[in-house]
């Protein structure tokens, strides 16, 4: 729906995760979405080098959220 917007679908799905649930983490989001974590991984690092989304370490999982 907003591909062409953000530039992929993965992106998508990323920003949706985060308007619905407020903060996650790679594995769960890609649980959800049955993609491949690496992927979410790669996307939500470039989300964050664009100032998109933050993160934070708590334990051993980083969670992201929006900036």
């Amino acid at each position: 729906m907003l591909e062409g917007l953000f530039g992929n679908i993965i992106i998508e799905k990323i920003l949706f995760f985060l308007s619905v649930y407020g903060e996650g983490y790679p594995l769960g989001i890609a649980r959800v979405f049955g993609v491949p974590v690496n992927r979410i991984q790669q996307q939500l690092k470039r989300l964050e080098n664009s100032g998109i989304v933050a993160s934070r370490l708590t334990g051993n999982v980083r969670l992201y959220t929006f900036n």
